[in-house]
């Protein structure tokens, strides 16, 4: 049986299925980055003029149908823009489209600012406080056309209007931060890439933090999904190598008031390429922890590494089997995946990473997903042995050879 799209458009309380075009975007294209708001864009076809009843804010909830005749939650926001076009006449009148335009949960961190003392604690300690206060609303900031009886009786305020989601406490101490009228993304951003941590909004809208070791306890507990690319579009497949990639020497501002600092430098590399220094301040505290953070990313690059551009599925391709497809539709930022089936002269035929950006372009004659994905070494650190998953692993369960410092990805 032919697979086609049918999208579910919740906005507030309707729900609207004539979807004639359907884009989204979350992640980032930069690994280096965090993430920015989501987006959205979906038309809808109205062949008969009766009223729309949409309004900005109004709460956007996009849903796919995947191969087993199940809806899949791929995107949550909220209407950012909504427009009324003429699509054509006919003889009894118009048919007309409404466009809506939808943004991602981030978007309110970014218009929110932060204007209490954090405590010197870890990161994901002060990142939860920062988001707590921007993402959990009061019924003032609800959108003043909005009832109680909108809400599915099972909803609680805490999910009704909160965007808050899992947070981990965080591996590193981040010095202490003042009180001051601070942006909050900027703020969580800042202490975020400091301790190698990745804020980023979920299908359902929800904000989570991951922190350093998260990818790889992740990765170590549940495997990867591995996609062939035999079924990609052929053209979309790329690999990248970057000489804006290279760092062979770093300086770091680092401890209360950036007051410290610490240099680390990799001859061999700068005799190779030359000098690309990165200069930088850290909310991280301690020195041997800046030292690790440091040593680490010369490691990954002082030597210039390919990487993965990005691959297309088309999703109404009749040869792609139904199980990849349905596991297409449900992927989510910083899932580990393993491509299989590449040229031998790319990545030897076999590509192992992490999602950072998950791209769908729909209109009724195809459906494009596009993944863009970073190295696996990229995002593994050495956990700490505190936040290994499953937490009932022992040191007698790990491999007898291996040491702590290579304990990196996998445990068992």
């Amino acid at each position: 049986m032919t697979w086609v799209p049918e999208w579910r458009i919740t906005v507030g309380d309707d729900i609207y299925t004539t979807v004639t075009a359907a884009s989204y975007s979350i992640g980032r294209l930069n690994i280096d980055a965090q993430c920015t708001a989501g987006y959205s864009r979906i038309e809808i076809i109205n062949v008969d003029n009766s009223p729309f009843t949409i309004n900005i804010t109004d709460r956007l909830q996009m849903e796919l149908k995947d191969s087993g005749g199940t809806y899949i939650t791929v995107f949550t926001g909220e209407v950012s823009d909504f427009s009324i076009g003429v699509k054509s006449p006919d003889e009894f009148g118009y048919i007309t489209t409404g466009t809506i335009l939808g943004i991602g949960s981030l978007s309110k961190v970014a218009k929110a600012y932060y204007n209490t003392a954090l405590p010197e604690e870890l990161d994901g300690e002060q990142i939860a406080a920062i988001l707590g206060e921007a993402l959990n609303g009061t019924w003032a900031e609800v959108t003043p056309t909005l009832t109680w009886a909108t809400y599915p009786p099972t909803v609680t305020w805490a999910d009704a209007e909160s965007y808050y989601g899992t947070i981990d406490t965080g591996l590193y101490t981040m010095i202490a931060v003042a009180a001051a009228n601070l942006k909050s993304s900027n703020l969580v951003d800042l202490i975020a890439n400091s301790a190698l941590g990745t804020v980023y909004e979920t299908a359902q809208g929800k904000i989570n933090y991951d922190d350093a070791d998260h990818r790889s306890n992740y990765v170590a507990a549940n495997g990867s999904k591995e996609f062939s690319g035999l079924y990609a579009t052929p053209s979309t497949i790329r690999s990248q190598l970057q000489i804006a990639k290279i760092r062979n020497a770093e300086i770091v501002k680092y401890g209360t008031g950036y007051a410290s600092t610490y240099e680390e430098t990799d001859a061999n590399s700068i005799a190779t390429y030359g000098l690309f220094q990165y200069k930088y301040d850290s909310n991280v505290k301690n020195l041997s922890d800046v030292t690790d953070i440091v040593t680490r990313d010369l490691a990954l690059r002082a030597t210039p590494q390919n990487q993965f551009g990005a691959i297309t599925y088309r999703l109404d391709n009749s040869a792609l089997p139904d199980a990849l497809r349905d596991e297409l539709i449900s992927v989510f930022f910083g899932e580990p995946v393993v491509v299989t089936n590449l040229p031998e002269n790319m990545f030897d035929g076999y590509f192992d990473g992490f999602i950072e950006n998950i791209t769908i372009s729909s209109t009724p004659s195809y459906v494009d997903l596009t993944l863009y994905l970073s190295p696996l070494d990229f995002s593994l650190v050495a956990p700490t042995w505190e936040t290994v998953v499953p937490n009932n692993v022992i040191w007698s369960d790990v491999n007898a050879t291996l040491t702590w410092t290579k304990a990196i990805g996998a445990l068992t």
